[in-house]
C-alpha cells in the first residue's frame, strides 16, 4: 500500500503533466479509497457467517449425525441435535467421542491424558458408568460442534 506522501506525488503529478492526467488518475484509483464519513455502525460490521466454512462440511473427515433420542440428555445433548464430528481431531480430556464398541457406535465422553483415556457413558441424569468392553475400542470421531434448532423447544 502506498504511503500518503506517494499518495500525494502521484495526485500532484496527475496535475502537472497535461495529457498524462488520465493514466495518472488510473494508476492511482486503486490505490485511493475515498469513503466519505465513517459509519457509526462500521464498528459493529462483521463479515459474513458461513456454517459450512465453520464446521466444514464437505470435507471427506467431516460428519452430520442427528440425534433421534433424549438418552444423552445428559451431556447436553438432545433429540434433533445435529452432532458435527470430525474424524481428524484429537481426543483430549473432556471432549465427547464417537468409539466403535464391539462392533456398535457409542457416544461418551473422554476423560484423562493420551494414552490414558477413561470413556464414560452418561444417562440422562448426568449419572457417568465406565465404558465396559470385550474387544478393542476404535476412536470414529470426535464431536467439535452442536446444532440445535431452539425456535420451537419447550423448556
Amino acid at each position: 500500500m502506498y504511503s500518503l506522501f506517494s499518495q500525494i506525488k502521484l495526485m500532484s503529478e496527475a496535475f502537472s503533466t497535461p495529457g498524462k492526467r488520465i493514466d495518472h488518475l488510473e494508476r492511482l484509483a486503486p490505490k485511493l479509497q475515498v469513503t466519505g464519513f465513517a459509519s457509526p455502525a462500521a464498528d459493529y460490521e462483521c463479515p459474513k457467517l458461513s456454517l459450512d466454512e465453520l464446521t466444514a462440511i464437505g470435507a471427506p473427515h467431516i460428519f452430520a449425525w442427528r440425534l433421534q433420542s433424549e438418552a444423552l440428555a445428559g451431556l447436553g445433548l438432545h433429540a434433533k441435535d445435529m452432532l458435527i464430528l470430525n474424524r481428524k481431531s484429537e481426543l483430549s480430556d473432556g471432549r465427547i467421542a464417537i468409539v466403535a464398541v464391539d462392533g456398535r457406535h457409542r457416544i461418551c465422553l473422554a476423560e484423562g491424558k493420551p494414552g490414558a483415556f477413561k470413556l464414560y457413558i452418561v444417562d440422562k441424569r448426568g449419572r457417568r458408568a465406565q465404558l465396559e468392553h470385550s474387544e478393542t475400542i476404535e476412536l470414529w470421531g470426535v464431536v467439535d460442534f452442536v446444532l440445535r434448532d431452539i425456535r420451537h423447544r419447550v423448556l
